[in-house]
């Protein structure tokens, strides 16, 4: 790293290790770098890992140094002279434990002769930050004094953390010190600049705040780290109401960073800033009121969508959208109706706002735009009926999805008056199959008297969302015929794997004894010959059958369980699985963890084998038998090999080469070892990393998904170096 401006820019950076998973990192005082890896996550089996790296002439440099015998000793016995050499050592952690005892005995002398020497500028931070501890203990104004002496120094991180510490320790009536503060944020360097203007974040203080904006506006957001800096120092110095007379500044970068002071400070006075000049102001105001959220300026950034929205960004657009959504009044409804309506909103904006509207009563736990957990109480769906009323025919008669999204609303609201488009939309074959099965969903649900002439359509069609639509408003309608043309689907060969599916989840529904039976003649034939059943609902079937208690449902004993018993009960999740719900596991779920450790396409981890080509050569059994009982089989390359030695010792490790002479082994503490064979009694194989109780924390639904989702991956991944390079 190197300086840049108030704080510093990365000039190389590259990989120091790869391939492990590091919950923590220290140095020991033996040189070595030691890592802890919990190998399952933070609710793992209780067991992890650690590994030590080093680097030999640092390691030996270190040991030279003396580092792990000071400590072993202790620094409490050793003089003030002896301490105040050591602030000089080459280990950090030995100047800074030299430091914090110096400065326990209060010795300001010796850290004060430590500020004053030349030679050595390291031992001369370590005074000043030392000085700042026995101010802040003691309240020693002399300190302060000290320390405006170095302000002068030719050393400018000198003079930094002098004006840094001084900010910690100086009194507000310390006309001195707060004049030296004053002159570090108008005259220092950059560094200067950001500790004296942090150091100036107290209430009271005389020509702070005048400084602090003048530091803005030279600064004109070149500087984030400077910005950030002044803004923290308005928030401890300024009021609100003083912050507020800014809104005026002829300087964007002064009314910016004001209005960032205002969202610290939760005040509403950033609603002014809602009609800056400066959209990039606008945006911040806008992101303070909803991100914080300040709950009092809430109404007037929701009253932006009246006010040219096909102007605004997504950021603020989604702000607006989603404050007008959090309040939920009759007007708020209004509001968004009206954006979605709009046909000068961006299309992924008008889907937001009818999915806010579809979710009116039930509003998802996590905020639209944050994806904090931030819940809304349920509110009732008639504050939003006449707004979603008003909006519907154009947008019936707008694009697609939109009017999927249009058609859901009806179902939600259960609307009246749509009753004869929706069923032009059943009945025309050339539109979209899930606008069909969403207007013959919203038809069943407002009990319409034309749902009989959709199920005429519907049960015909050709595509299978509009006839599984079909069979669900026929259901309670019909369920003896319901379970006729379920029985012809389960029959049929043509029928689609959805399908399928779904007339198993319609039976095990029904109360209908026809349907009971049907489900029933499936369960058995599960059970004596599954072969003769579809691999797509063998687990359907399984699960539907031990709801109704046609099925045993066995419980697994973690302790007992055996490789067979697992695979007996997954065995029906080789097929029928969805291939997104299958990614979310794999990326999203916690309780596997698969990316922890693998990668596909990319993504993920290289601590096991990717699995980018995984289904090239395997088949989804061995997927399922990797998932559910990863010891079966291990991927070459990460089996661990167990060696008994002559010598009695025991090493274990991943191979990583092997000659006539010697195995090559990556231990578990990250070190490579060489194993002459000639020294080898006995060898055997370990076990893999990956974990064995998957069964506790993934339901049978979740690894077909996950197998489904694997069987996708056909093209391995290219091998690669340290940042993608050969």
């Amino acid at each position: 790293m190197k300086p840049k401006g108030a704080s510093f820019e990365i000039v190389d950076s590259h990989w120091y290790i790869e391939s492990i998973l590091a919950t923590d990192v220290d140095f020991g005082y033996d040189g070595k770098l030691y890592i802890s890896d919990w190998v399952d996550g933070w609710n793992g089996p209780g067991k992890g890992r650690i590994y030590t790296f080093k680097d030999d002439s640092q390691a030996k440099a270190i040991r030279e140094a003396g580092t792990a015998d000071l400590f072993a000793t202790g620094f409490d016995q050793l003089e003030p002279g002896r301490l105040g050499q050591l602030l000089q050592h080459p280990d950090r952690r030995v100047r800074q434990a030299a430091q914090f005892e110096l400065a326990a005995r209060n010795e300001v002398k010796t850290l004060t002769d430590a500020c004053r020497q030349r030679h050595h500028q390291l031992a001369r931070l370590h005074g000043v930050w030392g000085l700042g501890q026995i101010a802040r203990r003691n309240q020693d104004a002399d300190v302060s004094r000290i320390l405006r002496t170095l302000l002068g120094d030719e050393d400018a991180e000198l003079r930094a953390q002098s004006l840094r510490t001084l900010g910690d320790v100086y009194a507000a009536d310390d006309r001195q010190s707060v004049d030296a503060l004053v002159a570090g944020v108008r005259k220092g360097t950059p560094r200067e600049q950001a500790f004296a203007a942090i150091a100036l974040a107290r209430p009271h203080v005389s020509g702070g705040v005048d400084a602090l904006i003048s530091l803005l506006k030279l600064n004109d957001n070149a500087d984030p780290v400077l910005r950030h800096a002044a803004v923290m120092g308005l928030v401890g110095s300024a009021s609100p109401n003083a912050l507020a007379q800014f809104a005026q500044s002829d300087s964007a970068a002064v009314r910016l960073g004001v209005v960032l002071a205002l969202r610290r400070l939760h005040s509403a006075h950033v609603a002014q800033f809602l009609h800056d000049s400066d959209p990039f102001v606008v945006e911040e105001a806008a992101r303070a009121i909803h991100d914080e959220p300040i709950a009092e300026a809430l109404p007037f950034l929701a009253a932006l969508a009246g006010e040219s929205p096909e102007s605004m960004s997504d950021h603020l657009l989604r702000r607006v959208l989603n404050a007008n959504y959090r309040i939920g009044g009759p007007s708020n409804a209004q509001a968004i109706a009206t954006l979605a309506n709009s046909d000068n909103v961006p299309d992924h904006i008008r889907k937001e706002a009818l999915f806010t509207l579809t979710h009116w009563g039930e509003p998802p736990v996590l905020d639209r735009v944050t994806n904090e957990y931030r819940p809304l109480p349920g509110r009732s769906l008639e504050s939003a009926r006449d707004a979603v009323q008003q909006v519907l025919d154009p947008l019936l008669a707008g694009p697609d999805p939109l009017r999927t999204a249009a058609v859901e609303l009806v179902s939600t609201f259960r609307l009246e008056g749509a009753d004869a488009k929706l069923l032009e939309f059943v009945q025309q074959s050339d539109e979209p199959d899930a606008l069909r099965a969403a207007s013959m969903t919203a038809l069943a649900a407002v009990d319409s008297p034309m749902v009989t002439a959709a199920l005429r359509s519907a049960l015909d069609a050709t595509t299978p969302l509009t006839r599984i639509a079909a069979w669900r408003a026929l259901a309670s309608r019909d369920a003896e015929r319901t379970a006729g043309i379920l029985k012809e689907v389960l029959a049929t060969n043509s029928s689609t794997a959805d399908e399928r599916q779904a007339a198993v989840e319609l039976l095990a529904a029904s109360e209908h004894a026809a349907a009971r039976e049907l489900l029933k003649e499936w369960v058995n034939l599960l059970a004596v010959n599954a072969s003769q059943v579809p691999a797509e609902i063998q687990l359907d079937l399984q699960l539907a059958g031990q709801s109704a208690g046609l099925l045993e449902s066995p419980t697994l004993d973690p302790a007992t369980v055996t490789p067979e018993e697992l695979l007996a009960r997954y065995r029906f999740c080789l097929a029928g699985g969805d291939v997104e719900r299958g990614r979310e596991v794999f990326f999203g779920a916690a309780a596997a963890s698969c990316r922890r450790c693998h990668k596909v396409n990319g993504e993920g981890s290289d601590v096991g084998p990717d699995l980018s080509g995984v289904s090239k050569e395997k088949d989804r059994a061995y997927l399922l038998e990797s998932i559910v009982v990863p010891n079966a089989k291990i991927a070459k390359g990460f089996e661990t090999a167990v060696f008994i030695l002559d010598d009695g010792r025991v090493l274990s490790g991943i191979v990583k080469g092997e000659d006539a002479e010697s195995f090559q082994i990556a231990t578990p503490q990250g070190e490579l070892i060489r194993i002459p064979k000639d020294t080898i009694d006995d060898q055997t194989t370990g076990r893999t990393g990956m974990p064995e109780d998957l069964f506790k924390s993934l339901s049978p639904r979740d690894v077909r998904d996950l197998v489904e989702f694997l069987s996708t991956f056909k093209t391995p991944a290219t091998a690669t170096g340290a940042h993608g390079k050969e």
